[in-house]
């Protein structure tokens, strides 16, 4: 009493028919079971843990008053002093700087603190002259504000029409004029 195999069909192969194989094949399809992740709360002294964002709220508001921010509070502007772009930035550096005692970012944040007060002393010279006199004039902006407008006039005319190159390379040419002159 030996049980014959199944007599095979279209498309079916041999291996199919076997009952073992049949068993690996289910096997082959089942999922593995999904694993939950690992959950772990974070370091006590990370940039966000709520120690370090209480002390970053606490401290003064500006050098000029001594009173601590209370949590949640903005500084006023009337508060604040005067700041240049990097001078927010300049100050957060300087306090990591004072604060590692690791050698390779002290001496990254001696770079970038050393670029940073480059870029604070940088100024812009005292322009002197007649062609200085005429592009710090009324008539200058006059002049280039009825060019942009213009422009616009032009831009809304033609947005459903076949448009000029000359017009268009016109405009280009006023503009990097303007802009040279406003660099001199």
């Amino acid at each position: 009493a030996t049980a014959e195999p199944a007599p095979l069909g279209r498309g079916a192969s041999a291996a199919s028919s076997a009952p073992e194989a049949s068993t690996v094949a289910a096997a082959a399809v089942r999922p593995a079971p999904v694993q939950a992740p690992e959950t772990r709360p974070p370091p006590e002294g990370g940039a966000f843990s709520p120690k370090k964002v209480e002390a970053r709220n606490q401290e003064p508001a500006c050098e000029a008053s001594e009173e601590p921010m209370a949590v949640g509070k903005r500084r006023k502007y009337a508060d604040m002093e005067p700041r240049t772009l990097f001078g927010y930035e300049h100050d957060y550096y300087k306090h990591l700087y004072n604060t590692t005692s690791n050698p390779v970012t002290k001496k990254s944040l001696g770079l970038l603190l050393s670029y940073l007060d480059f870029v604070e002393g940088l100024q812009e010279p005292e322009r002197e002259g007649c062609l200085a006199n005429f592009i710090q004039s009324r008539c200058f902006e006059i002049c280039y504000s009825t060019v942009i407008v213009g422009n616009a006039a032009y831009m809304a005319y033609s947005a459903d029409q076949i448009s000029a190159v000359e017009w268009e390379f016109a405009f280009v040419i006023a503009y990097t004029v303007e802009i040279i002159l406003k660099l001199m």
